[in-house]
């Protein structure tokens, strides 16, 4: 794609305007998945 500058300008100020609502930390490791609803599937 190719954006002017006055585009990239724009995106950049949006990114840095909402940046402290994104998380800091890096990607999670190690996803560790419970199944809540499991005690429930007997029921069916």
């Amino acid at each position: 794609m190719n954006y002017s500058h006055t585009n990239q300008d724009d995106l950049h100020s949006l990114l840095e305007s909402i940046a402290h609502l994104v998380l800091t930390q890096g990607p999670i490791d190690v996803f560790i998945h419970h199944n809540t609803l499991q005690a429930f599937e007997p029921l069916r």
